[in-house]
C-alpha cells in the first residue's frame, strides 16, 4: 500500500481557515490552563506550521512552548479531506520525538516562526 497523494495547493485551506478552525478545536476540547492554547498557526508552501503551549503531564513539569511541522496536503488525504482531525492531531502534537529547539524536524532549515518562539521545542 502506497502513501496517499497530496491534494493541490489550491484545495489546501488557508491560514485564516486553519487558525479559525484549531481556535474552535481548542475551546470544544482543551482546558485553557490545564492542557494546550494556541499561540499561532500558517499554511505556507503546503506546510501547516502550528505553535502551542502545552502542558506538562505533572506540576513538576509545567510544559512550554511546543511547534509542530507537517505536509498539510498529506496529511489531508490520510484523513479523507477532515480538516479538523488534521489540526487536532497537529495540537495534539501526535508525533513521537522531538527535533532540537528552535528547528525544524530535518534540521536543515530554520523553523517558522523560531523569530517569535525560540523557546519552543519543534516537532515534525
Amino acid at each position: 500500500m502506497t502513501a496517499p497523494d497530496a491534494l493541490p495547493p489550491l484545495e489546501l485551506p488557508s491560514t485564516a481557515e486553519v487558525r479559525w478552525v484549531m481556535s474552535a478545536l481548542v475551546q470544544r476540547y482543551f482546558s485553557r490552563e490545564t492542557h494546550a492554547r494556541l499561540l499561532d498557526a500558517d499554511v505556507s508552501g503546503g506546510v501547516l506550521t502550528v505553535v502551542a503551549w502545552q502542558a506538562g503531564p505533572s506540576p513538576a513539569d509545567p510544559g512550554g512552548v511546543i511547534g509542530h511541522r507537517t505536509d498539510l496536503g498529506v496529511r489531508l488525504a490520510e484523513c479523507e479531506g477532515d480538516l479538523e482531525a488534521v489540526l487536532l492531531d497537529a495540537l495534539q502534537f501526535q508525533v513521537s520525538e522531538p527535533s532540537a529547539p528552535g528547528w525544524a524536524a530535518s534540521g536543515a532549515e530554520l523553523a517558522w516562526p523560531l523569530d517569535r518562539y525560540p523557546e519552543a521545542t519543534w516537532y515534525g
